[in-house]
């Protein structure tokens, strides 16, 4: 017997369970996060004025912003329009990338149960990541843009750019490697690296446009000292 609320179909199979946990997820992380944009770019109107500096035309930040823009987006993109378009089921294309498990059989097999706990569970843990990263959006505050300095800039230090110079770059990678178990899928594990990349070619160009400017550049070669991690605390 089907069984419909407001619309919805209620009689979904302990595997579109699974899936809408993770769409659910997804979805309000997205809309979270650009709600929290949407602020830092209404607040910077406001407070730090417009966007005075930004890397030289023929500097690869400018290919690097693109890259990692597309490579982390990607696999959300590819999962939601997959799963929202086949009634919350992975479409034959989408699951040609499924890491090695048995998505359907949640209840009826160990196999089955262990993806199904890993799925749910990378999910909610993204959900953590995805608050974390809008309260880093919040902790810049009107200092947010994508590659630029603004005019009144300053150097923020609290929060978590106390543990590294660039948690909002830690948070993207974490978030990608959480969404291989969330999809099940190895299109997250093929972007990670391309996004990684970029990171490590942009971030160098950001860190000199910030050192040369003559508002936050003595306070953030002192910050350096302090924070000597750029993404991975220990490592780099």
């Amino acid at each position: 017997m089907v069984h419909y609320l407001a619309g919805l179909n209620l009689s979904l199979s302990p595997s579109q369970h699974v899936e809408a946990i993770v769409t659910a997820s997804v979805l309000g992380q997205v809309a979270a996060t650009a709600w929290a944009h949407r602020n830092s770019t209404s607040l910077a109107k406001e407070t730090t004025g417009p966007v005075k500096t930004l890397p030289k035309a023929h500097s690869a930040a400018w290919l690097a912003l693109p890259a990692h823009g597309f490579s982390s987006l990607l696999p959300p993109v590819l999962y939601l329009s997959g799963v929202l378009a086949h009634n919350l089921e992975q479409p034959e294309w989408l699951r040609k990338f499924s890491l090695p498990g048995e998505l359907d059989d949640v209840f009826h097999s160990s196999e089955g149960r262990a993806v199904g706990v890993v799925r749910v569970l990378a999910s909610i843990v993204s959900v953590g990541v995805g608050y974390a990263a809008t309260k880093t959006v919040r902790a810049l505050g009107g200092q947010w843009h994508y590659i630029g300095i603004r005019e009144k800039a300053q150097v923020v230090s609290t929060g978590p750019y106390a543990i590294v110079r660039h948690p909002l770059y830690s948070l993207i990678l974490v978030q990608e490697f959480l969404m291989a178990g969330m999809f099940w899928s190895y299109i997250p594990l093929v972007a990670l690296p391309i996004t990684a990349l970029a990171f490590a070619v942009k971030v160098p160009v950001e860190e000199k446009l910030i050192e040369d400017d003559e508002n936050t550049g003595p306070a953030y070669v002192e910050y350096k000292k302090k924070v000597t991690a750029r993404l991975i605390p220990w490592l780099w």
